[in-house]
């Protein structure tokens, strides 16, 4: 099986847990170099650097999707098909 460029990328993008570590990743780099965070406080003013502040919130949103995608499948989506294909 060969690794494409199209190929890795539609893995990241289109399965669930490719998103779920995309969004670990921009929620972790978010999060350092955000005005507040590890790195940011000591390169940025409290003003600047406001884009890594909005990367980390869409990196907790989408794993809060996820999450929400997730717990919708495991506790109501598929306990139902469970109990259609018995019958």
């Amino acid at each position: 099986m060969k690794w494409t460029f199209k190929r890795i990328i539609s893995q990241i993008f289109l399965t669930h847990m490719g998103r779920i570590l995309l969004a670990g990743l921009l929620l972790i780099v978010g999060g350092i170099m955000s005005p507040n965070g590890t790195i940011g406080e000591y390169i940025y003013d409290y003003d600047k650097g406001i884009i890594w502040t909005y990367m980390a919130y869409v990196g907790a949103a989408t794993l809060m999707i996820e999450t929400l995608i997730s717990i919708t499948y495991g506790w109501v989506i598929n306990p139902i098909r469970k109990y259609k294909a018995r019958k």
